[in-house]
């Protein structure tokens, strides 16, 4: 054992399984070992002990779409600005994230991709910035919501690449409308990079939609919101995710 253990008491522990009332949780070498209910199998006195105090015991939540919070965005584009939004998804259990930098001017995207990677690199004191998650600017303009339609442009694997360098190898998520022009390629091209691909602000139909998730989108960003709605003869996006295997969606909880 290579540093003290944590142990938890007090709790409702959840696993993917269960709901453990009153249960403990055992942290050696930041890992679980040990989930139960009774005694656990270390003493008090060996381990730095934490009592939940009837509040549940939970994974820390992982949030890929992070716009703002604690009065900043991550469009101000400084460190300071993502660590004010990271300290503040904190305190709510959000323990990594990835802030979301919508279409604006190209000057204001850059340096926000930028203070994102550096954030990463420096730490927020908050919720670890696990890297960028790029929605826009290549979005449907009729579907383009509050993204200013001055700002969206067509697919294109320079810019994505431009980008890419940029976020120093922290580009985890691009959103784009897989029905425009040259949408699939870049794709495919962002699927190799090791980037997940996500329609968003789409007036893609069903086929569409599905050719792009045979080429490698993976995730649709806040299903239902910015996009055709799910009818029983155009089930458009919805459908075609909701019936996909492989396939993750993201939801607005509100």
């Amino acid at each position: 054992m290579s540093q003290r253990s944590l142990l938890i008491t007090g709790g409702t522990v959840y696993t993917p399984y269960e709901s453990v009332h009153e249960g403990y949780l055992i942290v050696e070498d930041g890992r679980i070992r040990e989930i139960g209910k009774g005694n656990p199998s270390i003493t008090r006195q060996s381990s730095q002990t934490l009592d939940a105090n009837g509040k549940l015991v939970l994974p820390g939540f992982i949030d890929i779409h992070v716009n703002g919070g604690g009065g900043a965005i991550t469009l101000e584009g400084t460190l300071d600005a993502l660590r004010s939004v990271a300290r503040a998804h904190v305190k709510f259990g959000t323990t990594a994230m990835l802030p979301a930098v919508i279409s604006a001017d190209d000057e204001t995207m850059r340096r926000a991709v930028s203070a994102i990677a550096e954030a990463a690199e420096k730490g927020t004191g908050g919720s670890n910035v696990l890297g960028a998650h790029l929605e826009g600017p290549f979005l449907n303009p009729s579907r383009r919501g509050i993204h200013q339609k001055e700002f969206l442009r067509s697919p294109s694997m320079e810019y994505f690449d431009e980008i890419y360098d940029l976020a120093r190898g922290r580009l985890r998520v691009i959103a784009l409308a897989p029905e425009l022009d040259n949408a699939i390629s870049l794709t495919r091209h962002a699927t190799r990079r090791g980037v997940v691909v996500s329609l968003a602000h789409s007036d893609a139909d069903y086929q569409q939609t599905r050719e792009a998730i045979d080429s490698g989108m993976k995730l649709c960003d806040h299903i239902f919101n910015a996009m055709p709605p799910l009818v029983h003869r155009a089930p458009g996006p919805v459908g075609a995710f909701l019936t996909s295997r492989d396939t993750y969606v993201e939801m607005i909880a509100d």
